[in-house]
């Protein structure tokens, strides 16, 4: 698979793109790496000064707030992802398509109330609102879910979501992902911050 550099100052982000990138297969090249052809390079907008591309064989993704992206032109991207985005969009970029996954046994779960759990779509419906996860939000959910009125350490969540490592942070920023496309969508308060500690599912 082509080689992949990530070229990204916020830390926890490029992190989370890692560990996506890996999981999928591709070889993330270490931080700081010279960019060389043929390649893939995912770039944050307010980081393209700082990219140094080879003129051919390299496909350019950037990414970043809409407020970030007027500039991005001067590159010449073959893709602009606007943040929040689905990771999914990225891989099908990236690799012509997103990674197949195994079908699950259980279709759907329902909550008690009005919140419902279709595993194979991975989407979370409330009260008809639908809201489509990725497969690392997805996981991070299900996690919290199945485990409601827990309160749940951050070093569980990495561990048991994300498999260990450095990084903990990126917990925080999935949460927030989950936040947005869940409790901003449905408007209600789903995930509960634990000083401290965690967080814990409450419906």
């Amino acid at each position: 698979m082509t080689d992949v550099y990530i070229i990204c100052s916020d830390g926890v982000f490029r992190r989370m793109l890692e560990l996506e990138l890996t999981e999928y297969g591709a070889n993330v090249m270490p931080e700081g790496s010279a960019v060389t052809a043929p390649c893939a390079a995912v770039i944050s907008a307010p980081d393209i000064d700082k990219a140094a591309l080879p003129q051919d064989g390299c496909l350019t993704v950037v990414f970043g707030y809409p407020e970030e992206l007027p500039d991005t032109d001067r590159i010449n991207p073959s893709a602009v992802l606007v943040r929040p985005f689905d990771t999914d969009e990225l891989m099908r970029v990236l690799f012509g398509e997103s990674k197949t996954e195994s079908v699950p046994t259980i279709r759907k779960i329902t909550a008690s109330g009005r919140l419902t759990v279709d595993i194979e779509k991975r989407t979370v419906s409330y009260l008809g609102i639908s809201s489509r996860l990725t497969k690392r939000e997805f996981a991070l959910f299900e996690y919290l879910y199945k485990r409601k009125g827990i309160e749940i350490p951050r070093s569980e969540l990495y561990d048991s979501v994300w498999g260990g490592g450095d990084g903990e942070n990126v917990v925080d920023v999935y949460v927030c992902y989950l936040r947005e496309k869940l409790e901003n969508k449905f408007g209600v308060k789903l995930i509960r911050t634990v000083r401290g500690k965690g967080y814990m599912f409450e419906e």
